[in-house]
C-alpha cells in the first residue's frame, strides 16, 4: 500500500516457490499521469479517471512449503491487505480492544439523559460489551480481565494499554498494536444491528439441522 497508494490495485496469487514476491509495475505514461496497461483506472468502477490516473500495480505472490501452510499464508496476507485498505480510508485506532474499553467508560456519562428503562438497560448491555474483548484478550493471556481493565482505565493517556504479548502496560500505538477505524465502528454499529433484531424476533436458529417431525 506504501507503494501504489489509495487509488492503486493490489493483487494476491500463490506463489510457485516457498518464497514470497512483491512485483511493482506501474502504468502506460499519458500525459499527466498514468493509465493502467487495462486502460482501467479505477478498480471499483471498472472505469478510466483521467483526473487522478497516476496507477500502481502490485503482484504478491505468497509462497510456502506445503498446500495447508500456503492457504494460511494467504489468508493473513489478504486480511493484513484488507485492514490496510480500511486504515487508508478511515485512519486507524489503538488496538488491543483499548479504544472498545474507553468507549464503554463513556457510556454512564449519556445514560441519565435517555429517555426510558429499557433505554437504560440497553446502554448496560453495549457497556459490558465493549469491555469484553480486552478482558478476553487478558484471559487468552493468562491474567485476570478484570484487573487488566480496571488498570487501564485508571491511566490518563488513551494510547497506554495492555499488551497481551509482552505482559506490559505502554503506549500500544508505539508498539504497532492498532485496529482500523473502519473495522472498530463496523464492529460496534453491526453487533448493535445484529442484536437488536434478535431481540425482535420470534425466534432464531443458530446452526444445526431442522428435526424430521414437526414441534409438538
Amino acid at each position: 500500500m506504501s507503494k501504489v497508494g489509495r487509488s492503486g490495485v493490489v493483487t494476491l496469487e500463490e506463489g510457485k516457490s516457498a518464497e514470497n514476491s512483491l512485483y511493482v509495475v506501474e502504468g502506460i505514461q499519458f500525459d499527466r499521469g498514468y493509465i493502467s496497461p487495462y486502460f482501467v483506472t479505477d478498480s471499483e468502477k471498472m472505469s478510466v479517471e483521467y483526473e487522478n490516473c497516476k496507477l500502481l500495480l502490485v503482484d504478491k505472490k505468497v509462497g510456502a512449503q506445503t498446500e495447508t501452510e500456503l492457504k494460511e499464508k494467504k489468508l493473513r496476507v489478504e486480511d493484513a491487505l484488507n485492514a490496510t485498505k480500511a486504515a487508508v480510508e478511515e485512519g486507524i485506532v489503538v488496538g488491543g480492544g483499548c479504544t472498545l474499553l474507553r468507549l464503554a467508560s463513556k457510556v454512564d456519562t449519556i445514560r441519565e439523559s435517555l429517555e426510558n428503562d429499557e433505554q437504560k438497560i440497553g446502554s448496560e448491555i453495549v457497556k459490558r460489551a465493549l469491555s469484553y474483548p480486552l478482558k478476553l484478550i487478558a484471559k487468552n493471556a493468562g491474567v485476570n480481565g478484570s484487573v487488566v481493565v480496571e488498570k487501564v482505565l485508571s491511566i490518563d493517556n488513551p494510547k497506554y494499554g495492555y499488551n497481551a504479548a509482552t505482559g506490559k502496560y505502554e503506549d500500544l500505538m508505539a508498539a504497532g498494536i492498532i485496529d482500523p477505524t473502519k473495522v472498530a465502528s463496523r464492529f460496534v454499529t453491526i453487533g448493535i444491528d445484529d442484536d437488536s433484531k434478535r431481540l425482535l424476533d420470534d425466534c432464531s436458529k443458530i446452526g444445526g439441522n431442522l428435526p424430521s417431525k414437526p414441534f409438538e
